[in-house]
């Protein structure tokens, strides 16, 4: 500490190594008061701006961010400006640290300052959105830097998803398709989830649209894509396209399910022949598969349907 003083009265600028040593020092000792005295000394003597941006380097790193906020405040009202990189490092600190209020207003201080933040800082407060499962805001930051470039394609499908799961499929389909008009790199977790919700609510546009973009990007389907596709044409009353995909999943070895039976037999018992219906209810046990209530549920559908349905089933 009398070295560090002395540095100080000689007026040579501590750099973050010597920070980071001394508050580390202090900080082992829980000697929180000298910790104090010495932010306070060099609030009251210290005038240089590489001391300042030092420091606040150092207090970032240990997490000291009640004292990060105070300094600024203190270098802003006496007219110090500080690096763009330094400010980058408090904003992802308070991000890290889920203090997401402080970091946006950090943010908007820059920007009324005159300072272009870069992408880079948003997808910091995106991420911790995400995160925290606050997906509309997110969204909404990402509407604010839609003019900033192309976004972050990780961050993008991050929100699609959370809003497709969270029930806002008008909002996160529109973000997909803007995503895909701009040649982002879209999951095939973002085309699922998306698809799935099409599927439930039987929208056969979004479906067959979603299905042709991902032929477009080259993604592969997995079960859950046939599973989805199955359902939505089914539900439309599309029974060839929904035997066509399921012929599809066998041939390419696709693993089936108890779901997937239980779309083929949903689509027949809109549209399709009741022996079709049968003859793929036998086929699923055969294959392993034990019908559950929706299966159940399903073939009572058919037996209302169809008056001379063999007893067996309805049974």
């Amino acid at each position: 500490i009398r070295l560090f003083n002395l540095m100080l009265e000689d007026g040579i600028a501590p750099d973050p190594a010597t920070y980071r040593t001394v508050l580390k020092l202090l900080s082992e000792g829980k000697q929180m008061n000298r910790i104090i005295e010495l932010l306070k000394f060099v609030n009251e003597k210290v005038s240089k701006k590489e001391v300042y941006e030092n420091l606040i380097k150092v207090l970032v790193e240990m997490g000291y961010l009640q004292d990060t906020s105070a300094l600024l405040r203190k270098l802003k009202d006496n007219d110090i400006r500080l690096s763009q990189t330094t400010f980058l490092d408090v904003i992802d600190a308070f991000c890290r640290a889920n203090k997401l209020v402080e970091a946006l207003n950090i943010m908007r201080e820059m920007e009324r300052d005159g300072n272009y933040i870069p992408r880079i800082a948003y997808n910091s407060v995106m991420t911790v959105l995400c995160d925290n499962n606050q997906f509309h805001a997110a969204y909404d930051v990402l509407k604010l830097i839609k003019e900033r470039g192309p976004p972050d394609d990780a961050i993008c499908n991050k929100i699609v998803l959370g809003l497709a799961n969270s029930g806002d499929f008008e909002i996160s389909l529109s973000l997909f398709e803007d995503m895909y008009e701009s040649g982002c790199l879209l999951n095939l977790a973002s085309f699922n989830s998306l698809l799935q919700t099409a599927a439930s609510q039987g929208d056969f546009e979004s479906s067959r649209k979603l299905l042709h973009m991902m032929h477009v990007k080259s993604l592969v389907p997995d079960v859950v894509t046939y599973n989805s596709a199955i359902e939505c044409f089914g539900r439309a009353g599309k029974l060839d396209l929904a035997l066509q995909v399921f012929d599809e999943m066998r041939e390419k070895g696709c693993s089936l399910s108890v779901s997937t039976y239980n779309n083929i037999l949903l689509a027949l018992s809109q549209s399709g022949p009741e022996d079709a219906a049968l003859s793929f209810y036998e086929e699923m046990k055969v294959q392993g598969f034990l019908p559950d209530a929706i299966t159940f549920s399903i073939l009572s559908t058919i037996s209302e349907n169809y008056s001379d349905f063999d007893e067996r089933y309805t049974t």
